[in-house]
């Protein structure tokens, strides 16, 4: 019973994303890339704000006069918003990462509506809705589900996906190390690998405060210790960080 219960809820899905992409038309764009010509690199973090990595985040950029995208968690922006109202405050682009840190593919679209609604209902607090709204979900769900799509334009008139071009596989850097100088290492080796990308200009680059479900005491170090020799990377390449290009914005209300 519970495999045919599998198979049927997949077809399900399978025909409610051919449903609403064909007949509907409801899919929103997915970026990926910056639009062609863009040549500022387009860093990301997800699962902030975190007063073990928000601060060193946040000074880092500033000395490197870089500017970033944030998609905060919505317990975690309710718990710290003084930290949400500093990134903003220094000028970095913010928007909803959800509220609890959990796979929406598996809670259907009336939960991933209300997770949409009530993160950004907190984050419009202390700045107004941008219009287009790039979302992004815990684990990138939803991004490449029709049904997804159509419930996301229930919660804003131009939502897009934000995916990316390159994953740092940050939240595993510090797997196994046993102190600093290990992490350090590894950060320093998946720097090298963002520095040495042919994509790099145009790109959008994923990585994170202090992640949910990252294992060990070290890992809130990987940001703080990542995040420098990255941007040492993007400088030495003769590139800029900033927000990501979206086009032109607006507020609503």
């Amino acid at each position: 019973m519970r495999v045919a219960r599998k198979y049927t809820q997949a077809a399900h899905r399978v025909l409610s994303d051919h449903i609403y992409h064909r007949a509907l038309g409801h899919r929103r764009p997915v970026i990926q890339r910056q639009p062609v010509g863009v040549r500022s690199v387009a860093l990301t973090f997800d699962d902030g704000p975190s007063p073990e990595t928000t601060a060193s985040v946040l000074h880092a950029l500033a000395s490197a006069n870089a500017h970033a995208t944030f998609f905060l968690s919505g317990v975690r922006a309710e718990a710290w918003p003084t930290l949400v109202a500093d990134i903003i405050a220094r000028g970095h682009a913010v928007y909803g990462h959800g509220w609890d840190h959990v796979n929406l593919e598996q809670h259907g679209a009336d939960a991933a509506l209300a997770a949409a609604r009530k993160v950004e209902a907190l984050l419009s607090r202390f700045r107004p809705t941008p219009s287009p709204y790039l979302l992004r979900f815990p684990y990138n769900a939803g991004h490449q589900r029709g049904w997804m799509h159509h419930a996301m334009r229930a919660f804003h008139p131009d939502v897009r996906f934000a995916s990316w071009s390159h994953n740092t596989r940050d939240w595993t850097l510090a797997d196994g190390c046993q102190d600093l100088d290990a992490v350090t290492r590894n950060c320093a080796r998946a720097a090298d690998v963002i520095g040495a990308m042919r994509d790099l200009p145009g790109s959008i680059i994923l990585m994170h405060e202090n992640p949910f479900g990252a294992e060990g005491p070290l890992a809130p170090a990987v940001a703080g210790l990542l995040l420098p020799r990255v941007l040492a990377h993007i400088k030495a390449r003769g590139l800029t960080c900033d927000l990501i290009d979206n086009g032109p914005t607006r507020n609503v209300s």
